[in-house]
């Protein structure tokens, strides 16, 4: 399949080259506008935070945490992960795609 191949190329990428400041902030940037968005409507706070907060009040911390651990995301730390769990030699693939017709596998 195409897309496993792309993901396997991306994955060695990454694990390869260190993510640039540049590069990362390209990245970086839209996810923290997009965390902040969340926490604006009422729906996240009474849906994911306030739903069940008597049972698991560490949702609060979380919460309040959230913006601060994204924004504390270094390319160093990323590097570090992509080494740890982006290895296309100890992953596992799960393929999923419509049935292959008969005369597709003779080919």
């Amino acid at each position: 399949m195409k897309i496993a191949k792309v993901v396997d190329h991306e994955a060695k990428e990454l694990r390869r080259h260190t993510l640039g400041r540049e590069e990362f902030e390209r990245v970086h940037q839209p996810i923290m506008r997009a965390r902040e968005d969340d926490r604006q409507p009422n729906g996240c706070w009474c849906y994911s935070v306030l739903h069940d907060a008597q049972q698991r009040p560490e949702r609060l911390v979380a919460a309040r945490d959230r913006t601060a651990d994204f924004a504390a995301i270094t390319p160093a730390e990323i590097q570090t992960l992509a080494e740890r769990y982006l290895d296309p030699a100890a992953c596992f693939r799960f393929l999923s795609g419509p049935p292959v017709k008969e005369s597709a596998r003779r080919r």
